[in-house]
């Protein structure tokens, strides 16, 4: 069984990048570079290390025209970027950029992916009060005092 046996996964990771490199296979360049990022490499390594291969999966998938891995790649880096405590307007500058790529690629699951990680950010910057955080008002009641968060729905009497 090779479920949570990281060792094993980290092992063919590089074996799968490898095989890709060698024998030329350009068509499967992103999906396995964006793979090992997310499968093996945020569990072995620390999260920095995974630009680089972010970034030759998103150029890789430009490069054959495959834009729903480019994409992806955009979220995952932003992603990275969050996770690591990279400068937040770094950090903003890079998730708008990757948002502008989504939209433009029309990939409406990315857009609505990067789309929170853009909200998510000045409010961790402070620039946003939590009570105003779009993303945050249904949990928090919208930001109405005294009410819980769901009393706007009426249900059965």
């Amino acid at each position: 069984m090779m479920f949570a046996n990281y060792e094993t996964g980290f092992r063919f990771g590089p074996l799968g990048y490898a095989l890709v490199e060698q024998r030329g296979l350009v068509r499967f360049k992103a999906s396995t570079y964006l793979c090992i990022v997310i499968f093996v490499m945020r569990w072995t390594q620390h999260v920095r290390a995974s630009r680089p291969v972010l970034q030759s999966a998103f150029d890789a998938a430009n490069h054959i025209g495959d834009l729903q891995y480019a994409a992806f790649g955009c979220n995952n880096l932003n992603s990275d970027l969050l996770f690591s405590g990279d400068h937040l307007p770094d950090v903003q500058i890079e998730a708008e950029r990757g948002l502008a790529f989504a939209r433009k690629a029309g990939h409406g699951l990315v857009v609505d992916m990067i789309d929170t990680q853009v909200a998510l950010i000045p409010m961790l910057r402070g620039a946003v009060p939590t009570t105003q955080c779009p993303l945050l008002l249904p949990a928090l009641g919208s930001g109405r005092q005294g009410q819980s968060p769901r009393s706007d729905i009426s249900g059965p009497e």
